[in-house]
Order: C-alpha cells, then structure tokens, then sequence
C-alpha cells in the first residue's frame, strides 16, 4: 500500500512564457571562447490567498550595450529576452520569514530552472545550436543583494543581478 507524500514547502503549479525573443547573432564565432552575459529581474504578484504567490522572471541574455559602446567582448550565439511567470503555492502553516526567504530563493531558482529547459530546447533547433544557460546560486545573489540594500530594507521586488557566462554549446560550427 503507496503513501501520499506530505505537501512540499513550496510548490511550482504552473508556469507560462509571456514573450519570447529569440535572436542568432551574426557576428558569433564557434571558435573562440563564449562570452555573453545574463541579466534578470523579479517581479512578485501577491494574490488574496496567502498561500500562493506568482513570480514573473525577465531574463536577457547576451544584451548588446547602449548603443554609443563598442561590444568586442561578446561572442555569443544569441541575443534572448523571456519573461516567463511561476505560479507557487505554499504548505499550509509556514511561518512568514520563511515564506520570504523561500521566495527569493527557492522559487527564482524553481523558476530559473524552467527557463533553462525551455530555452535549450528553443536553442536547439536555431542556427547556432543549443545554448544551456549557466546555473545560478540564488542564495548568494539574495545575500548581495541584502548587503548592498542593508540601510533601506531590501524587498523580493527589488532582486536583480546580473552573471557572465560561459554557456554551453553543443555544436562547435554554425549551420
């Protein structure tokens, strides 16, 4: 006879792409090291129930610098810009310190992970082949970003940061 397993602390019920841009970059060359960058930000969305929360990530990968900068340094199959969103859904009776600790990093780093698949799938049929977006530690970017915002509060709403990366590529040549 099977057990249900307990409720997990925090839960992903849903999520969904809100837009998707995805572009191949011209001036990418396969045979020199990868060189890109991955910024984001977080917007939460409290509904009645204080059990669920819905958390919207803006991801932009490999975006070129204003437009008066050179860019020399990048070498990076594509430009990306998603906003995907997470529905999250609480066990029942969490303290609200914890609700808060887990919403600035379990759940960015829940929702993290989906983007990561859905891009490399989007990837990896672009000219470039599969890009895999490097992984995150989201319990450092919160302790950053919680230090540098130590004098005003710091709030989930405010968490933003942006890493360099060496994303993965499977092919060597462009198609």
């Amino acid at each position: 006879m099977s057990q249900i397993p307990h409720q997990p602390l925090l839960d992903i019920e849903d999520y969904w792409i809100e837009s998707l841009e995805l572009r191949a970059l011209d001036a990418y060359d396969p045979a020199q090291p990868l060189v890109g960058s991955v910024g984001f930000s977080l917007r939460y969305v409290h509904v009645d129930d204080p059990s669920i929360c819905t958390l919207h990530m803006e991801l932009k990968v490999n975006t070129p610098p204003a437009v008066s900068q050179a860019d020399d340094d990048l070498n990076a199959p594509y430009y990306v810009h998603l906003v995907i969103a997470g529905q999250f859904r609480f066990a029942d009776d969490i303290p609200d310190e914890l609700k808060n600790r887990m919403l600035v990093t379990n759940a960015p780093a829940m929702l993290y992970g989906v983007a990561r698949g859905l891009l490399g799938q989007a990837t990896s049929s672009a000219r470039h082949g599969r890009m895999v977006l490097p992984s995150m530690n989201f319990v450092e970017l919160a302790k950053t970003a919680l230090e540098r915002d130590r004098s005003g509060g710091w709030a989930p709403e405010q968490a933003k940061a942006t890493k360099s990366t060496k994303a993965s590529r499977r092919r060597s040549s462009s198609r």
